[in-house]
């Protein structure tokens, strides 16, 4: 692993900590990630409007070409835009945050299939205008309770996160008789919930 003295804060530092930059000898930054973060930080704050204004006049000069290189993006880390969707949303109706990022992603990357009809997940297929289509990935509350935590919640299709309530009672009870041959007698009772940690 490689080092190199920061120009700014002076701390010696590994080569991950600095952009890649090809007017530099070395292919780095002169200044760490963070510094340049800070600057940057500073800098916003001291000229908000003429930054805000500046980066208005590109979007509108570029707004294809952003939008293009913002879709080829999100379509590469389709589980990391859901992560951040989902515990946004659930935080803005009221829900206390007992997950980590890193944890729920985890839960994401390991999520294949359904966790109550079996499934496969597709977190490609939207429908009309982005809706959800019966197999994209939705967030379920185990213990429906008011937090998301580690043990509370699973990843199931949107199609079992909603069914009890689009569909007949024949339906329902079809789709109940088709859970119980997957799981059979439930004999033990969900964990108790706690909200240590909840933010």
């Amino acid at each position: 692993m490689k080092f190199k003295a920061c120009t700014k804060c002076g701390e010696v530092k590994s080569f991950d900590d600095f952009h890649k930059d090809k007017n530099y000898k070395d292919n780095r930054t002169g200044w760490c990630k963070e510094c340049t973060r800070e600057q940057h930080r500073e800098h916003y704050k001291q000229n908000k409007s003429e930054v805000l204004k500046k980066q208005k006049v590109y979007y509108e000069n570029n707004k294809q070409k952003i939008l293009k290189r913002m879709g080829a993006y999100q379509k590469k880390h389709l589980r990391e835009f859901w992560v951040t969707g989902t515990l946004h949303s659930h935080k803005h109706s009221g829900k206390k945050i007992c997950i980590s990022r890193k944890e729920l992603l985890s839960f994401v990357y390991d999520s294949k299939t359904c966790e109550i009809c079996g499934c496969n997940l597709n977190w490609t297929s939207k429908g009309k205008k982005g809706r959800l289509v019966n197999n994209s990935p939705t967030l379920d509350r185990i213990n429906n309770e008011d937090f998301l935590a580690p043990h509370n919640v699973q990843i199931v299709c949107h199609s079992c996160n909603t069914r009890k309530h689009i569909g007949t009672m024949k339906e329902f009870v079809d789709y109940c008789k088709m859970i119980a041959d997957k799981f059979g007698e439930v004999t033990k009772s969900a964990p108790e919930a706690t909200s240590v940690g909840c933010y």
